[in-house]
């Protein structure tokens, strides 16, 4: 089995096995990961650290190392985790038919011309895609998220090993008491913050997102599809940022997720991310992805499940304690 993350430590799986399939809606998902094995650098020493990583393992395939950047702020700091050590690597970029998508593929291209990168550009019909293709990977990876089903059809696309950007997530217990998603929208719902009690923050893996992993493990393919959980002492350098710990502390009135504050991590290290303002191109096909989430929704909507690790207990865990 190829390794997706560092000796395979990032698991998950249902009722306690690792890398099982659901067989029913009652089956219970988890996800968890290994401990650090060495001190823990700075956020930016254990990038380029995972990218040399990578480098070694791919290199042993005799296969290219195929980033998938999207333009956005996870994708740029991947990217240039390699770059900025000379370390060889193709560029993939996905354009949307009509340029839906120009907005974050306008961010990937600004920064290729300006690293003096030649991109490979995928060019897409998402439309299409998403009355066709979709359902087939979702049938695959028993996805039920129309937006991760790109990532697998971008997995078909390349020749050498992809590597995908993704990241952790880092909530306020009472996020959803904060703001929601609106489906129908493609638009964050606010609601007012009267109160902003000291309570637990947790670390959430979603089953759905599991896809990115799912496919290329039943397909056979080596993949990276976590970049920033690649080892343990990556995550472990990302919860333990200053930044990353004075929110789980609750020391920042209103604010219930990293996500939208995560910048202030990734540009102490790779400054001048080119990225301002994150738009993926679904925004202006509401009514496609609404249909198709709906349709995915009924067929896979129990593989939905979220496993969450409480903030501390993952933070003493990755040390090697227990939790």
């Amino acid at each position: 089995m190829f390794e997706y993350t560092e000796n395979n430590h990032f698991k998950f799986g249902y009722n306690s096995l690792e890398y099982n399939t659901r067989q029913n809606e009652d089956d219970k998902f988890w996800a968890g990961y290994g401990t650090i094995s060495r001190n823990v650098g700075t956020f930016k020493e254990e990038c380029l650290r995972v990218a040399r990583l990578i480098r070694d393992k791919v290199d042993a395939l005799s296969l290219p190392i195929d980033v998938l950047y999207s333009g956005g702020s996870d994708s740029e700091v991947m990217l240039r985790s390699f770059i900025e050590q000379n370390i060889p690597v193709n560029v993939n970029v996905v354009e949307f038919k009509n340029n839906l998508n120009v907005q974050d593929v306008g961010c990937a291209y600004k920064f290729c011309d300006t690293n003096g990168i030649k991109p490979i550009t995928h060019k897409l019909d998402v439309a299409e895609f998403l009355e066709s293709k979709a359902f087939e990977y979702a049938d695959l990876s028993s996805c039920p998220t129309p937006q991760m089903l790109l990532f697998l059809w971008l997995y078909d696309q390349v020749e050498g090993v992809p590597v995908l950007g993704y990241n952790t997530n880092v909530v306020h217990r009472d996020f959803s008491k904060y703001w929601r998603w609106d489906l129908k929208t493609m638009t964050v719902i606010e609601n007012e913050i009267k109160e902003y009690p000291k309570v637990p923050w947790y670390v959430k893996r979603n089953e759905r997102h599991m896809s990115i992993f799912r496919y290329p493990m039943l397909k056979q393919k080596p993949a990276v599809p976590g970049f920033f959980i690649y080892t343990p002492e990556i995550l472990l350098s990302f919860l333990q940022h200053p930044w990353t710990k004075h929110l789980a502390e609750c020391g920042e009135w209103g604010e219930i997720d990293v996500e939208l504050s995560k910048k202030k991590i990734y540009e102490e290290g790779f400054p001048n991310i080119v990225q301002e303002r994150k738009q993926t191109g679904f925004e202006r096909i509401m009514d496609l992805d609404l249909k198709c989430r709906t349709i995915l929704m009924k067929k896979y909507g129990h593989y939905n499940q979220v496993h969450s690790w409480e903030y501390n207990d993952l933070v003493s865990h990755l040390k090697g304690g227990t939790a």
